[in-house]
């Protein structure tokens, strides 16, 4: 596939999208079967520690249904295990918009990545919504309050 044909589906996807489709797989006439397909192959080789593979496979379903918040968290989670923390803040912060209720899981990840990437502010906010969330279980309270402890050292 050259760069033509990407803009020609970009078109056309965008084309679909005016005409009243929510996503790019909806105006390309691509299933949800088939998209959660790759998400299970996507997640299968994050599983099995493969994450520059599953990146690719996470990216693809982002562009097809960017209102899905678990293809914006494999994304997130493939480029934090990459090390790419800010990319990985960025796919998690769209999970997060897209997601119907907190996940205060990821809320310690995104933490990690702000941290990890000189946001100490940002990252302190994540930690304080794990800690002052009532939904949280005390593992997750204890992993927040040791990042709490640590950026009140930096």
């Amino acid at each position: 596939m050259d760069a033509k044909d990407v803009a020609a589906i970009l078109v056309e996807g965008a084309a679909g999208v005016l005409q009243g489709k929510q996503t790019l797989g909806e105006a390309r006439n691509i299933s949800t079967e088939s998209l959660e397909s790759i998400y299970g192959v996507a997640y299968g080789w994050y599983q099995q520690g493969k994450y520059a593979e599953a990146l690719k496979s996470f990216e693809l379903l982002c562009l097809y249904d960017h209102q899905n918040p678990r293809f914006w968290t494999g994304l997130g989670y493939c480029r934090q295990q990459l090390k790419d923390y800010s990319a990985a803040a960025s796919a998690l912060s769209y999970a997060e918009l897209y997601a119907d209720t907190p996940d205060l899981e990821m809320y310690l990840n995104l933490a990690q990545c702000f941290m990890a990437s000189g946001h100490n502010e940002a990252a302190e906010a994540y930690v304080d919504a794990v800690l002052w969330g009532g939904d949280a279980d005390q593992t997750l309270k204890d992993r927040a309050q040791l990042m709490k402890d640590q950026l009140s050292k930096e």
